[in-house]
């Protein structure tokens, strides 16, 4: 009996009929175009906006609720819209600049003050230095 399954078995998984052989390789490449699909949606998203900005100190009452750049007369400018959340409160912000490939372009700039309010928006305006620069993050700091 136990011959008889062996070999029943044997007969099912190497036997395939025209239309299962052409079927195996279809869903292989469907599967290889997903996940290549997949890659490529990875490595060109854009980056949230906890990945572009870097915060030091007590900032946790200021939110960043959002972040524009568009290239002007050739130099990246960058728009940055927070709000702050608790009383009138006062933080240093700066711009840093990157290439492409993520290096930054140029020197870091001084810490720049600014008083909000409570419940106080505003909208803050970087203008990159050099255009080599193609890519920014924003750096928000307890000012003192």
């Amino acid at each position: 009996m136990t011959k008889q399954l062996r070999a029943l078995a044997q007969s099912h998984t190497h036997s395939h009929s025209p239309i299962q052989a052409l079927a195996l390789p279809h869903r292989a490449a469907r599967c290889l175009a997903g996940v290549f699909a997949l890659v490529l949606l990875t490595a060109c998203s854009t980056p949230s906006i906890t990945d572009m900005v870097s915060r030091a100190g007590e900032t946790k009452n200021i939110q960043i609720q959002d972040m524009r750049s568009v290239i002007r007369n050739g130099l990246l400018t960058a728009q940055v819209s927070i709000r702050n959340e608790s009383d009138s409160n006062t933080v240093g912000y700066r711009f840093k600049w990157l290439s492409k490939s993520g290096i930054a372009v140029w020197d870091e700039e001084p810490w720049k003050p600014i008083t909000l309010g409570t419940g106080q928006t505003t909208n803050l305006i970087g203008i990159a230095p050099t255009p080599d620069a193609t890519d920014f993050r924003f750096e928000l700091g307890q000012y003192r």
